[in-house]
């Protein structure tokens, strides 16, 4: 019997809508000033440095051991 009064639980509701779409997204201005620094303590968006996401391929085995001589390859017969 109870289960009754749980209707409107289960009945469609209506979405939030976002406030940037593709439509509106030319009006929606990022870089604003907002009187706070643009990055670091205080600033609005927290935003990560330059090279957050760089990928270092650099091994100590190539930066240590660097050949005595310049190599060219054997000619391929």
């Amino acid at each position: 019997m109870e289960q009754i009064h749980l209707k409107k639980d289960f009945e469609e509701q209506e979405s939030r809508k976002p406030m940037v779409t593709v439509d509106t997204y030319q009006h929606a201005n990022i870089d604003r000033d907002t009187g706070c620094p643009q990055r670091g303590f205080g600033s609005v968006l927290p935003r990560h440095h330059a090279d957050h996401d760089k990928r270092h391929l650099e091994t100590t085995n190539r930066a240590d051991y660097k050949p005595p001589f310049p190599y060219s390859p054997a000619p391929v017969s």
